[in-house]
């Protein structure tokens, strides 16, 4: 984080640096790392432009943001205007994405849930098609061909079982190629014509497990439930009832949404951590 570039912009802009101490420019700069993530900025360019901030921001970040600050409308864009270089430019490690989370989740509880912000939002890992078939040629340069970028995004409410949170309310996104007629969900991908769903060639295991139509689990939350059985016989049964009384948090339960699918682990979340139970294909 660029701590000169910030003094700077708080001293041409007496404005912005009267409603935001540095603390909270810093605030500022992380929640755009963790908004990154979210389908309203992910698509909201292409993928060959993702180095330029856009201009403004779509209505729900910019609710969300005016929000966590508690500013007027006029404060929250100028603000944008002011910070958006130096909040984009920002690349966190992934522990510090993950800190950022941890420090930030009830604004996020608070604020992010009725604009459809999520704690976690999940996402396909690609933002164009694998099929080489649905590459197009430049207008500029016909002889040049690029990945289509994959659109109609759709969301839906999940709960995500973590090991750092407990159970938190997030958004899982799916993305379509128009070409290939193929949606793309965070761990897989299914042709529209398809009975079967293709999963992703990664290197590691993903960071969400997709464990039923409305849940996620985190990797290194399954790790630990196969610790647990394997070394102290540990049951489905008391791994969910531990997770629900020892791992969730208690104190972030008076900001979870009421009208959410269960943030309660049952035995069957368990399992389907380790073995995935088949489900209707999501939206």
């Amino acid at each position: 984080m660029d701590f000169q570039k910030i003094c700077d912009t708080l001293k041409s802009c007496p404005e912005v640096a009267q409603t935001f101490p540095h603390t909270d420019v810093v605030k500022y700069i992380e929640l755009v790392a963790l908004l990154k993530s979210t389908p309203a900025l992910a698509y909201l360019q292409p993928s060959y432009q993702l180095s330029v901030p856009p201009l403004t921001l779509p209505a729900n970040v910019h609710e969300f943001l005016k929000g966590c600050f508690e500013i007027p409308d006029e404060t929250a864009k100028l603000a944008w205007e002011q910070f958006r270089e130096i909040a984009w430019a920002f690349e966190p490690t992934a522990d510090d994405q993950k800190a950022n989370r941890v420090k930030h989740v009830k604004l996020f509880l608070i604020h992010g849930i009725e604009h459809r912000i999520g704690v976690h939002s999940l996402l396909p890992p690609t933002r164009v098609c694998l099929d080489p078939g649905c590459r197009k040629p430049l207008l500029s340069d016909p002889a040049t061909l690029r990945d289509r970028e994959l659109g109609e995004p759709r969301d839906y409410p999940v709960t995500v079982f973590t090991l750092d949170l407990g159970a938190v309310p997030g958004y899982s996104t799916s993305s379509y190629c128009r070409n290939c007629h193929t949606r793309y969900y965070p761990n897989y991908y299914v042709h529209n014509n398809a009975t079967t769903r293709s999963y992703y060639l990664q290197d590691n295991i993903p960071e969400f497990i997709h464990s039923a139509e409305h849940f996620y689990t985190s990797a290194d939350l399954c790790e630990l439930f196969a610790n647990m059985m394997a070394t102290a016989w540990t049951s489905g049964t008391n791994c969910a009832r531990i997770y629900n009384t020892s791992i969730s948090k208690t104190a972030l339960e008076p900001f979870m949404p009421t009208n959410w699918p269960s943030l309660k682990m049952d035995v069957d979340d368990v399992y389907n951590s380790f073995s995935p139970r088949p489900s209707p294909r999501p939206p």
